[in-house]
């Protein structure tokens, strides 16, 4: 995934300043917390993004994923909705990892891909057939940091704990954003 980020606050991010590692959105609210003065959360993902502006190493892990089982772009026959691909298919879920050059994503439909992005940066060629040692090296790393953060299997239930303080209301809201799958919970 590459989604640009622009920032702007003078006060702590020097004009024309760039970071062109690769980093995680996450860290945008560590980041945020780093330009007020606020102390992190000791359960943050992701920390401040700053200190990438003096080349250190940030926004670890790079790692994105969709668990919803359906897409607004289901309504469109399958490979045409944006191109084709495991992250483009509109059924089932993803989770994608990048360590170095290296993407690995898997599906819970289509299976595990690895692209070389330095080789491929268009994520055309899926080198998971022939490089099935750099599969597994990726795989361990990408279940080492589910362990750290605690996340769900891709094939994991996700569901919703009315106890957790969640009205109705703010339910069928995430529901509608595909963050939740079902609001049956509360019926």
């Amino acid at each position: 995934l590459r989604v640009p980020l622009v920032m702007r606050y003078p006060e702590k991010i020097p004009a024309g300043s760039r970071v062109s590692q690769g980093v995680s959105t996450v860290g945008v609210f560590s980041t945020v917390n780093d330009m007020l003065g606020i102390a992190d959360s000791p359960i943050v993902q992701v920390r401040s993004l700053l200190p990438g502006i003096n080349k250190v190493e940030v926004g670890k892990p790079l790692l994105a994923e969709r668990f919803e089982e359906e897409m607004m772009a289901a309504r469109f026959a399958e490979g045409t909705a944006n191109g084709k691909g495991p992250l483009v298919n509109p059924h089932g879920r993803y989770r994608v990892y990048r360590y170095g050059d290296y993407k690995l994503a898997q599906h819970s439909i289509d299976g595990t891909f690895l692209y070389n992005l330095a080789e491929d940066p268009g994520e055309l060629n899926d080198i998971a057939p022939t490089q099935p040692d750099k599969v597994e090296e990726m795989t361990r790393r990408l279940e080492r940091e589910l362990n750290r953060l605690d996340l769900p299997a891709l094939d994991a239930e996700v569901t919703l704990d009315p106890a957790a303080g969640m009205d109705k209301e703010t339910c069928e809201s995430l529901l509608a954003l595909g963050y939740v799958e079902s609001c049956d919970e509360f019926d």
